[in-house]
């Protein structure tokens, strides 16, 4: 996997296909991937620990997700992705569609 515009806590690869890709990701504190969008994959996000915040553009709209909660960003929508806790903050990131690009705003 290419390395990308920003720095997380962790990111590992749980599974990968061509049309499908599930990544664990830990954000510490304050740390925050900046408003990509992507051209041929949707967003689903499974929060597993502390504070999730999604910012999502066309429409503007927030998701704040606690443990156990998702929300779902479609192709072509920018936004972007914060630890909005004090503490760890760990998601699933299952992004499903034709290609995996990550185009910054």
């Amino acid at each position: 996997m290419s390395a990308k515009p920003y720095c997380v806590l962790q990111r590992h690869v749980v599974a990968e296909t061509p049309r499908l890709r599930v990544l664990e990701v830990h954000l510490g504190q304050g740390e925050r991937v900046p408003g990509p969008f992507h051209s041929v994959a949707d967003d689903i996000f499974y929060c597993l620990e502390g504070d999730l915040c999604i910012e999502a553009e066309s429409p503007p709209e927030i998701f704040r997700l606690s443990p156990g909660q998702t929300a779902e960003i479609v192709s072509g929508r920018p936004h972007m992705v914060s630890n909005d806790g004090e503490g760890l903050c760990r998601f699933l990131l299952v992004q499903r569609g034709e290609g995996f690009d990550f185009i910054p705003v």
